[in-house]
């Protein structure tokens, strides 16, 4: 933080004019600095940027509203998923109020050659600069009638009375324009007392948690079980009352659940992983089972369910056909960079063009770094510059030429350098015209720029009262413009975790499986289209028909939790799409056709063996795909890692898999990588074909339906044994179909199969 510089007044909170300029040598006695500011959620409110000065003073402006919202003594409870991994809460600060907004608007108005103009204040900007934290506003009256105003916010202590002041400074476009606050004029000669000076206040502590009888609710928010697991509702994993429905609360359950609790694994509820808890004490893993199994339902009249057995065993099937793949793709090259203290839970990742890589994080810090020397290849040659803080969980990240970018929960944001050392003095508003809530799950998604415009996607609100609704922009994707419009493109989305143009311009969109989603999709976003989640949105989007993914992603077999994609320009995989899978793990491939107009295709297995859930992805200048990890408590992550940066270098020699499978009407064709051995001659019987649909409905996820085997009639390779022509009867439209090839697959090298799973997104046949 820079040094802060400050003028001596006996008040407690003043407003002045005139921003006072000097040289941090010249800061009078009893100064406070700066020593943090983020922008988050605080106390219910969104768009809040908080301050703190020295170790526990604090002020905190509601930018939503443009006014200051409180000047404290304390601290602020950084609770939240990004923050401490607990979800349901958001910041709360706590202590001894020196003022608080009692909730009455300000009045401002804008005199011009003696006439005074209703005016309107609006946000711009916050600057961390030498002589201190700077608020820029702009004030206007009209198009024609704009004043810019800054307040410097300012902290100190002399002889026991602590004294909070802002500093106004107005630049007016015009001579005769003079700014008045509620009737009274801005004037540095009169400035303006808003609270009388008292005594100093000592600090309050943090407010004492609740305490139940065992502690066991806090335990399941603090462990992350509530990240997958609902009291009533099955959503990622089963409800605490479906569980507690299967298990008697015995001694020996108990101790084995808690057992289970610990070590994580699959295969009880599902293939979906529980990651370990290892550093959860008996005591309180024992708390937690019990208080589960207390929610046991009691049902009138006859016995509750006979409980299971708990099962320790699954039987997995051979990688790659059946289960995720073992370790890096053949074809790339894994290299790791990422110096060892280094550890990003990566929100957002982009490219300068002097080669340097872009980093924002999901985490407590809110950061921007810059990392130089890429090229070396070595951890130890490589520079790492914070280059940005104090972001409100920054998942969306761009260049625009040299400049930067970031998309926050509540803005677009451009990081400002204005004395070229590479730090950010500027964090400039660009556009906060989209609806907001506190809702810890209204995360902002991705960001891309084209043609003069930004696009991203809102998730919903994810813990709504039976009497809320989402407000109208959120499940949407949008453009803004740098002028600050802001347009909903498309509706009826989840959580769309990450966005991007093919080569010829299309959007593609990755949405992640939850209510109305009954799996993970690949969707092709076509302006005012819907596409099928209702969840919270009452009759909003009743009569809408719902447009079907380009590519449905199977639920635990191919996806979970998908992110960041991406097309390939070069190479064999020319013009396939790749993204990222946060909880499945890895990196999965997928080719799109164009049937009848309509995107359609299949998706691979591509490669795993990554440090983290890959949440973001970008290609480097030297053609790498550099690569971005995060994760939390609970089940947003893969294996319980939380953090990862890595690259992968595409190789001159390919594996033996299947590049693309293509629609043919009445069946479909297989294209390999390199011909098929000549072993392989009666191939229809080394493949298992099964189709099934799916239905949206108000539920966690949903079951394939009318799930059911289909026969090969005919198998036909061309004459290089690179392509397999099947003819299958009784494929429908509006499905999926599951490839299953046989691991005895090789090819006429010798070479093994990489992964014979596949599955297509039948929307249409061709003609």
């Amino acid at each position: 933080m820079k040094q802060a510089c400050f003028k001596p007044f006996l008040l407690l909170v003043v407003l002045t004019v005139g921003l006072v300029s000097c040289q941090p040598d010249q800061v009078e006695p009893g100064a406070i600095p700066m020593t943090l500011f983020r922008r988050s959620v605080l106390d219910q409110k969104i768009r809040m940027l908080s301050l703190r000065f020295g170790d526990d003073r604090f002020a905190a402006y509601d930018l939503e509203n443009d006014r200051l919202h409180k000047v404290w003594r304390g601290g602020v409870l950084w609770n939240g998923a990004a923050f401490n991994n607990m979800k349901t809460v958001q910041p709360e600060s706590y202590g001894t109020a020196y003022w608080e907004d009692d909730g009455q608007r300000d009045e401002w108005w804008i005199e011009v050659n003696r006439k005074k103009q209703p005016a309107k204040l609006s946000f711009r900007a916050f600057l961390d600069l030498e002589d201190g934290p700077t608020l820029e506003y702009q004030l206007a009256a009209g198009k024609d009638n704009v004043v810019t105003v800054r307040e410097a916010p300012r902290f100190r202590e002399v002889e026991g009375v602590t004294t909070f002041e802002r500093h106004f400074q107005i630049t007016a476009a015009q001579p005769s324009q003079q700014v008045y606050r509620n009737e009274a004029l801005i004037s540095q000669d009169e400035p303006l007392i808003v609270v009388q000076a008292e005594s100093d206040l000592p600090p309050a502590p943090p407010p004492a948690r609740a305490v139940s009888t065992n502690n066991s609710q806090y335990w399941l928010e603090r462990s992350g079980c509530n990240t997958c697991h609902h009291e009533t509702e099955k959503e990622i994993g089963p409800s605490y009352e479906a569980i507690a429905a299967n298990y008697e609360a015995t001694k020996e359950n108990i101790a084995l659940l808690s057992e289970k609790v610990r070590k994580g694994g699959s295969g009880q509820w599902g293939n979906v992983a529980m990651i370990p808890h290892p550093n959860l004490g008996d005591n309180d893993l024992n708390r937690m089972v019990q208080y589960i199994l207390s929610l046991r339902p009691k049902v009138e009249g006859k016995a509750a369910a006979r409980p299971k057995a708990v099962s320790e065993t699954m039987s997995p099937d051979q990688p790659g056909f059946g289960t995720p793949v073992a370790g890096v793709h053949p074809g790339l090259e894994l290299i790791n960079f990422r110096p060892a203290d280094f550890r990003p839970r990566v929100g957002g990742m982009a490219f300068l063009p002097d080669g340097q890589l872009l980093v924002s994080t999901w985490d407590s810090t809110g950061a921007v770094y810059a990392l130089s020397g890429l090229e070396t290849g070595d951890s130890s040659q490589i520079d790492i510059r914070m280059a940005a803080s104090g972001l409100s969980e920054p998942l969306g990240l761009t260049t625009v030429g040299k400049d930067i970018f970031v998309l926050q929960k509540h803005e677009l944001t451009q990081l400002i350098d204005l004395d070229g050392d590479g730090i950010t003095d500027e964090y400039r508003q660009i556009n906060d015209q989209f609806e907001a809530t506190p809702d810890f799950h209204e995360y902002s998604y991705g960001l891309e720029y084209r043609d003069g415009n930004f696009y991203g996607g809102l998730g919903l609100a994810m813990r709504l009262m039976s009497h809320e609704l989402q407000l109208s922009d959120r499940g949407t994707i949008f453009k803004m413009s740098m002028d600050g419009s802001f347009e909903k493109i498309a509706t009826g989305l989840r959580q769309p975790n990450g966005l991007v143009f093919s080569p010829d311009g299309e959007l593609f969109v990755a949405e992640n499986q939850g209510q109305w989603v009954p799996a993970c999709k690949i969707i092709h976003i076509q302006e005012g289209h819907f596409y099928g989640c209702e969840f919270g949105a009452g009759d909003r989007f009743t009569g809408l028909d719902a447009t079907p993914p380009a590519v449905w992603l199977p639920q635990d077999e191919i996806g979970n939790s998908p992110s960041q994609p991406l097309f390939i320009s070069e190479g064999p995989y020319r013009g396939q799409m790749i993204h990222g899978e946060v909880t499945h793990g890895g990196v999965k491939r997928v080719f799109l056709e164009q049937v009848n107009g309509v995107y359609q295709g299949a998706v691979f297995r591509f490669t795993q063996g990554l440090e983290a859930g890959i949440n973001r992805m970008a290609w480097g200048p030297d053609g790498a795909l550099y690569v971005g990890g995060v994760g939390m408590n609970g089940n947003w992550a893969h294996m319980g890692h939380q953090f990862g940066l890595q690259k992968l270098v595409f190789k001159d020699e390919l594996p033996f898999e299947i590049l693309a499978i293509r629609n043919r009407g009445d069946g479909f064709e297989i294209e390999f990588t390199e011909a098929v051995a000549p072993e392989i001659a009666n191939p229809a019987k080394l493949i298992q074909l099964q189709q099934w649909y799916y239905e949206a409905t108000d539920a966690y996820g949903g079951p394939k339906l009318d799930l059911h085997d289909l026969n090969i009639s005919s198998a036909e390779f061309s004459d290089d044994r690179t392509r397999l022509t099947l003819r299958i009867p009784g494929l429908k439209t509006g499905y999926v179909v599951y490839f299953g090839l046989d691991p005895q697959w090789t090819s006429g090298s010798g070479k093994k199969l990489w992964s014979g799973d596949a599955w297509y997104t039948l929307n249409e046949k061709m003609r």
